[in-house]
C-alpha cells in the first residue's frame, strides 16, 4: 500500500470530500503541468506485463490549445502523466496520493471541447524497445575494497587504490543502483560511478507493536549492527531506531533486532542508513557475477538510464553465467522473474521493482474492508475455479550446456489437502523452463515458490467497495464478509474511478479449501521433490495412468 496519514485512512470510513488531481509533462520537457480532471479511471493487474493502465478524460480542444500555446496531440510522442486522487480535509487540506506515473499511448478529442488520455506504466517502453545486441550478465574478476561513499554524490573515495580497476567495471553493494558502472579514474584513490549513490537503501521488513524484531525479509544482504532504520510512515519506528543483531538464518522466525520495540504492526520497506545520513564507510565489490536481481535492473536500465529509480528488494545469492537474452526485454524480465519466484513492475512513482510474490499466509493485511456500520464493504461475487491451478511444478534449467538439462518436480504432498498429488484432483502438472536456473537446488526452490503461488490462488473473490486510492495490486487485505466470515486475500487487479462517485473494483484471490468456514493460515506445506530422471519420470507415470483410464 502506498504511504499516507493514519488520518487519511480513518477519514476514508467516513463521509469526505473527493479530490483527483493530473499533471502532464509533455516530450523533451522536466516541468510538471497541473491539469483539471473531468472523468477517468486507473486500473492495476499484477497478471499482466503492464501493471497499471488508465484512462482521463480533460478540458481541451483545438482552439483553446491554439490560444494557450499548448497542443496535447504532442504527448504521445513520449509524453507522461501523473494522476492523483484523495481527500480534501473540511479545513480545505488536500493529501492526494499517486495513482501512477503513466505514459500517454494515445489522444481522442471531441466537439464538446475535453480530451481523453489512454495510458500505461513505463513497461510499454520497456516492450517497445527490444536488446538491439544480445544481453550477457557475464561474470568479471573481483575487487573487494573499502570506500568513502557521500550522499547523493556518484565519487567513490579513499579507496587503497584504483590501478586494478577499470573504466566500465560493475559496482556491487547494498546501496549501489543495479547497473551502476565505473565511468573514470579519478586519482589513485578515488573513482566516479555512472549513477548517484546513497548511504541508505530499503529492504521488505515485517514488524509487530512492542516487540523489537524484524521478521519475513526475503533479503538482508547489506544489514549489519549499528545501522540507523526508519520507516516511511511516521509512528512505526521510534526516532533513533538502530540495529543490533541480524540472523542468517532467522533465529525463530526472526531476521534482525533492533534496540527498541516497534510502536506499530505493519509490513513495510524500511530505509537503513549506513554511518550517518551524509557519509558512510562501506565495503564495495566492483566486477564478480550478476545476480538475478541486478541482471533485471540491467535489462531496463538502457531504457530510461538514471531518469528513475531501481528497487531491488528481492535478490537471491544465484549467479547468472552463460545465459543470453535477445528480442524482448519484458520476456527476459518474465524469464529472471519465474527462476527465483518474483515479481517485477514499475510502481506509482515510475520507479522499477524486483520483489518477491505476495502471501496472504505470510505478508501482514494492509487494509480492511468490512460491512460493519463504517466500514467500506459495498457487495462482492466469489468464486471457485480450477483452471491454471496445478499440484505439481516440473522446473527445468540448464547448469552445463554440455550435460542433459537439470529439473526438479516439486508436488503438493499433504494427505489432507484437496489438492494432494495422486488424489481426486488428478497429478496435474505445470512445465516451466527458465535459463536463470543453474543448479537442482535452485530449480527445486523455483518450483516450490510457483506451486505455493499457484495453489494460493484457488478462490477468487470480486469486491465493490468504497475507494482506497493506496490500495496497491500485490497488496493482502482482509474481508470481512456481511454473514460474518473472514478471510485473507491477495489482491489480484484494482480498478478506480476519479470521479467522487465512483467505487473500487478489486479482483482478490486466497487459499480455500472444503470444509474452512473461516479463513486460518494454513499450515506448513507438504511437497515432494524429485530431481533429475525421477521427476521426469513422476510426470510420465502420472500421465500414462491418465491413459489407462481413457476410455477406449
Amino acid at each position: 500500500m502506498r504511504p499516507v496519514s493514519d488520518r487519511f485512512l480513518a477519514t476514508l470510513r467516513t463521509e469526505h470530500l473527493v479530490a483527483a488531481a493530473l499533471e502532464l509533462r509533455f516530450p523533451g520537457s522536466s516541468e510538471w503541468i497541473p491539469v483539471p480532471v473531468v472523468d477517468g479511471s486507473v486500473s492495476m493487474d499484477r497478471t499482466a506485463a503492464v501493471l497499471r493502465t488508465g484512462s482521463v478524460t480533460i478540458p481541451w480542444s483545438l482552439e483553446a490549445g491554439a490560444t494557450l500555446g499548448v497542443d496535447l496531440r504532442q504527448l504521445p510522442f513520449g509524453g507522461y502523466v501523473r494522476l492523483y486522487r484523495g481527500l480534501r480535509y473540511p479545513g480545505g487540506e488536500l493529501e492526494l496520493c499517486r495513482l501512477g506515473t503513466l505514459r500517454v499511448e494515445s489522444i481522442t478529442w471531441r466537439t464538446d471541447e475535453t480530451a481523453t488520455l489512454e495510458l500505461a506504466d513505463r513497461m510499454a517502453q520497456v516492450r517497445d524497445e527490444p536488446f538491439l545486441e544480445p544481453y550477457m550478465p557475464t561474470p568479471k574478476p573481483t575487487v573487494i575494497r573499502t570506500g568513502t561513499i557521500t550522499n547523493g554524490t556518484k565519487q567513490v573515495t579513499n579507496l587503497a587504490r584504483t590501478d586494478d580497476l577499470t573504466i566500465g567495471m560493475a559496482v556491487n553493494g547494498p546501496v549501489f543502483p543495479p547497473g551502476t558502472v565505473i565511468v573514470s579514474i579519478d586519482s589513485p584513490s578515488q573513482v566516479t560511478v555512472n549513477q548517484a549513490i546513497f548511504t541508505n537503501f530499503q529492504r521488505n521488513a515485517a514488524f509487530t507493536r512492542n516487540s523489537p524484531y524484524l521478521t519475513k525479509m526475503g533479503d538482508k544482504s547489506g544489514i549489519v549492527p549499528g545501522m540507523l532504520v526508519t520507516s516511511p510512515i511516521p509512528g512505526d519506528l521510534a526516532a533513533g531506531t538502530t540495529v543490533v543483531a541480524v540472523w542468517i538464518p532467522p533465529r525463530n522466525g526472526r531476521d534482525v533486532q533492533l534496540d527498541r520495540n516497534a510502536t506499530a504492526t505493519a509490513s513495510r520497506a524500511l530505509q537503513f542508513f549506513y554511518g550517518t545520513v551524509d557519509y558512510a564507510s562501506i565495503s564495495i565489490t566492483f566486477g564478480g557475477n550478476v545476480t538475478v536481481g541486478q541482471a533485471a535492473g540491467e535489462v531496463v536500465w538502457p531504457v530510461f538510464e538514471d531518469s528513475i529509480a531501481y528497487q531491488i528488494l528481492y535478490d537471491p545469492p544465484y549467479a547468472l553465467s552463460t545465459t543470453a537474452y535477445t528480442g524482448s526485454r519484458v520476456d527476459a524480465l518474465v524469464d529472471l522473474a519465474r527462476g527465483v519466484g518474483a515479481s517485477t513492475y514499475f510502481d506509482a512513482n515510475g520507479d522499477f521493482v524486483f520483489t518477491q510474490q505476495p502471501s496472504a499466509d505470510v505478508d501482514l493485511p494492509v487494509w480492511t474492508v468490512d460491512a460493519s456500520e463504517t466500514g467500506v464493504f459495498v457487495s462482492d461475487v466469489e468464486a471457485l475455479d480450477r483452471t491454471g491451478i496445478p499440484n505439481g511444478v516440473l522446473m527445468q534449467g540448464q547448469g552445463d550446456p554440455e550435460l542433459p538439462p537439470l529439473q526438479a518436480l516439486v508436488v503438493d504432498d499433504d494427505p489432507t489437502s484437496p489438492t494432494r498429488w495422486g488424489g481426486p484432483y488428478g497429478h496435474v502438472v505445470r512445465i516451466e523452463q527458465s535459463s536463470v536456473v543453474r543448479t537442482v537446488q535452485q530449480a527445486a526452490d523455483a518450483a516450490s515458490a510457483m506451486l505455493d503461488a499457484r495453489l494460493g490462488l484457488s478462490r477468487s473473490v470480486s469486491l465493490t467497495a468504497a475507494p482506497n486510492p493506496a490500495l496497491e495490486a500485490l497488496d493482502v487485505i482482509e474481508v470481512y464478509f456481511e454473514d460474518g466470515r473472514y478471510e485473507r486475500q491477495v489482491v489480484d487487479s484494482i480498478r478506480l474511478g476519479l470521479s467522487p462517485g465512483g467505487t473500487q473494483e478489486l479482483a482478490t484471490r486466497s487459499r480455500w479449501r472444503p470444509g474452512d468456514d473461516e479463513w486460518t493460515p494454513l499450515p506448513a506445506p507438504d511437497r515432494a521433490v524429485y530431481v533429475g530422471e525421477a521427476a521426469w519420470e513422476v510426470v510420465k507415470s502420472a500421465r500414462a495412468k491418465l491413459l489407462e483410464r481413457a476410455p477406449a
